[in-house]
């Protein structure tokens, strides 16, 4: 428990209140909101780069030679 003291548990939280209003912005700006706010909550300030990757696509892509585009 001594160990547990030496922590700055203020600084801690408040820097990943930071990371998480920032991804929140960033999110919202980019269109993935949620996504980027769970991503910075759970990775920090790596969770910055969730709404800059591509977004996954709704279906298979179409076979070779297919009509559809």
């Amino acid at each position: 428990m001594s160990l547990m003291r030496l922590v700055p548990w203020g600084q801690l939280i408040l820097w990943q209140v930071v990371f998480i209003v920032v991804g929140a912005l960033l999110g919202w700006w980019r269109g993935r909101f949620w996504a980027t706010v769970l991503a910075s909550l759970l990775v920090g300030p790596f969770g910055w780069a969730v709404p800059f990757l591509p977004r996954p696509q709704a279906g298979p892509p179409p076979l070779p030679g297919s009509k559809k585009p």
